[in-house]
């Protein structure tokens, strides 16, 4: 009978320490994630004040406006281009319409 009592003995504590890791791990968790929280809510979501951000959009007649912000002299460039633009695509595919870079681009895969 002694056998018996000292093997439940030993389970118990097993299965307190488990909790204890699972507790811990939990906090480590949470503390992670804060610290994660706290990085992102400071850094900075702006560009740099010298550097220029270009920014394309596409209109709803398929044409195409290139905007350059520009800090340092505080100046928005907007540039339109016409969807029968002929430009030249990367990975050396040729020069294609504007129209068919979308097209040419979901077709490889990229």
């Amino acid at each position: 009978m002694p056998a018996r009592r000292r093997k439940r003995t030993r389970k118990v504590n097993i299965r307190k320490k488990k909790k204890k890791n699972r507790v811990n791990i939990r906090f480590l968790l949470i503390f992670l994630l804060l610290i994660l929280f706290v990085y992102f809510l400071f850094s900075t979501k702006h560009w740099k004040s010298d550097e220029k951000t270009v920014l394309s959009t596409v209109m709803k007649n398929g044409d195409v406006v290139v905007s350059v912000f520009d800090p340092a002299n505080e100046k928005i460039s907007n540039i339109y281009v016409s969807v029968d633009f002929q430009i030249s695509a990367a990975r050396q595919y040729g020069t294609w319409k504007l129209k068919s870079i979308r097209k040419l681009g979901l077709k490889e895969g990229y």
